[in-house]
């Protein structure tokens, strides 16, 4: 079950990640009409995304980090 949750959470890392570039894409096209309620939105969820992630890793597993790197399946 260890693995799977890590697998997951690797998942998620990536997922909000993604979520970050789009968001920077968008900030330098300046694709942007209202920048209070962009930023504050938007990046709020990152911040909650990625706090979320590390408090899940530190709950779980003992450790802050964003990224597991050695995920074993046996």
């Amino acid at each position: 079950m260890g693995a799977i949750g890590k697998r997951f959470l690797n998942v998620l890392t990536l997922l909000c990640t993604a979520y970050l570039l789009v968001l920077l894409f968008i900030i330098l096209t300046g694709g942007v009409s209202n920048w209070y309620v962009f930023i504050g939105t938007n990046f709020g969820a990152l911040v909650v995304g990625y706090s979320t992630i590390v408090g899940v890793n530190y709950i779980v597993f003992g450790k802050l980090t964003l990224w597991h790197k050695n995920v074993r399946t046996t």
